[in-house]
């Protein structure tokens, strides 16, 4: 339900001061969780900031422009969060399938021979030919570092907006 009275069409000035007060509720919210979920409330709301913004340029001016790109910029890393957050988790999955296949092979072994039980803990912690795994943790950490970098560039959109905020002539919030 709308924050203003019934039948009163709100000024463009408060539209966006409202827009404005979702965006920052919930990146308040994502600041204290850190979820992922919480985060793509963030790029949710600041993508209709960005398009509120732009569809009110007309009456509020070129003053928007500013409001405009740093939403822009948010949105833009927190999808790339999104996605990185979905490809390690997609890499943290084949890293536990492809331990679960060296334990069952393991238990084969020792079922076969309990003779080879310590080659068997062999191929579970030591390298195996062909393995996987220092690839995949390789890409995993690259994963993880990118991630931090996008998270960066949103807190540094996040400042540009606030800023675009401050300095915007005639605003509300």
């Amino acid at each position: 339900m709308s924050k203003h009275a019934r039948g009163a069409s709100p000024s463009p000035s408060v539209v966006l001061a409202d827009c404005v007060e979702d965006l920052r509720g919930l990146a308040a919210e994502a600041d204290r969780s850190g979820a992922a979920g919480s985060l793509h409330a963030v790029r949710l709301s600041s993508k209709r900031l960005r398009y509120t913004a732009e569809l009110l340029q007309d009456d509020l001016g070129e003053q928007v422009q500013p409001i405009v790109k740093a939403a822009k910029r948010i949105q833009t890393a927190l999808g790339d969060v999104h996605d990185l957050d979905l490809r390690i988790e997609m890499i943290e999955d084949e890293l536990v399938d492809v331990q679960l296949e060296l334990a069952a092979a393991s238990s084969a072994t020792i079922a076969e021979d309990p003779g080879r039980a310590a080659d068997a803990l062999a191929a579970l912690v030591g390298p195996i030919p062909d393995d996987p795994r220092p690839g995949l943790i390789a890409l995993l950490s690259s994963e993880h570092q990118q991630r931090r970098d996008a998270l960066a560039r949103y807190r540094a959109a996040w400042d540009r907006l606030e800023t675009a905020l401050v300095e915007r002539p005639g605003r509300t919030s």
